[in-house]
């Protein structure tokens, strides 16, 4: 008899352990489930009716940012640096005068032509003096030369001038200063190097990417912050992205509404969405939900343990929440393969 009571009392408390186990589960729920034609299920998830409020947080980050490295032209030699006209992270605008080399031997050289100029205008204008006073003398060949010798030391000038542009570097485009080559920065020297400076551009816009769905629509305005500052955004355009290797997801493009330039082109900004309270709706776990060919499904655990099918219509996703239109309703049990 005393052996019966004492199995009896095992067999309460291990079903009690098991109701107190199963009661302090809401959203995943553990229950017996039957191997059928689609598999062995496991975990379980609870459909609820409920209201529903999220705050989604959001990345922004400039829009295609690329990047120009520049350089100096192959035959220019090592050299000390004569000046350097910006640094890392500032702002430059295209065209201007980043880096110099030293030009010395060329500008001699202008310096020489130049002389030489001078001294075969002044023969030109002694033989057009000559031929004035002396008409009977043939100056011509002389006056000619001389001429031609001017032009031509014209045209050298000019060559010399167009190759010290090669000692320099200017800017190809707007953007932002994002390398230079450690010998310059560090000892002021060109040591070679094909690419001594480089810049990151941006096409002047901002974007954030979610696999959520927000709500926000062109034209609306969103506020971002970093570092204790706040900057305010448009949004200009929504791309969807309906990739199935790479999953669903929304980009936004955004017109930022400040001068850009009082960011770094690296710059990352968090922006929270407050999103409307659903009310009243009725939401399972994102893992429960199964989409194929643009159709949405979930498996319905019925009362012999043995999960169904179902087609639902999906609506917004919320915090890992999805929200369930029609095809299910509170309280039921689903399952994830």
């Amino acid at each position: 008899m005393r052996k019966r009571i004492c199995i009896g009392m095992f067999l309460s408390i291990g079903v009690l352990a098991f109701l107190t186990g199963c009661s302090n589960k809401k959203n995943s729920v553990q229950m017996p489930v039957r191997e059928t034609e689609v598999g062995y299920f496991g975990t379980t998830y609870l459909a609820e009716r409920d209201n529903l409020d999220f705050t989604l947080e959001l990345d922004i980050k400039p829009d295609e940012v690329s990047t120009v490295s520049q350089g100096f032209k192959p035959y220019v030699q090592e050299c000390s640096i004569e000046q350097v006209f910006f640094g890392t992270g500032e702002v430059v605008k295209k065209g201007d005068l980043l880096i110099k080399l030293p030009t010395t031997e060329i500008d001699n050289s202008i310096a020489d032509c130049e002389k030489q100029i001078r001294n075969k205008e002044l023969e030109l204008l002694h033989y057009e003096r000559l031929k004035e006073i002396d008409p009977g003398e043939n100056y011509d060949d002389f006056i000619e030369l001389n001429k031609s010798a001017i032009e031509t030391l014209k045209t050298s000038i000019n060559d010399l001038e167009e190759k010290k542009l090669d000692y320099e570097i200017h800017a190809e485009c707007d953007g932002r200063i994002e390398f230079i080559d450690s010998s310059i920065k560090n000892f002021g020297k060109y040591d070679g190097n094909e690419n001594v400076i480089s810049i990151a551009q941006s096409n002047g816009m901002y974007c954030t990417v979610t696999q959520y769905d927000t709500g926000l629509k062109k034209g609306d305005k969103m506020k971002a912050e970093k570092n204790d500052a706040e900057y305010e955004f448009e949004i200009t355009d929504i791309i969807q992205n309906n990739s199935v290797a790479e999953g669903k997801s929304t980009k936004y493009i955004l017109k930022p509404l400040f001068d850009m330039n009082t960011l770094d082109l690296n710059s990352v900004l968090k922006a929270k969405v407050e999103r409307p309270v659903f009310e009243n709706v009725v939401y399972v776990d994102i893992n429960a939900v199964t989409t194929l060919n643009g159709k949405s499904f979930v498996f319905v655990i019925g009362e012999n343990g043995i999960p169904q099918k179902r087609e639902i219509e999906k609506g917004l996703t919320v915090d890992e929440k999805v929200i369930v239109e029609s095809g299910l309703s509170g309280g039921e049990i689903l399952c994830a393969k």
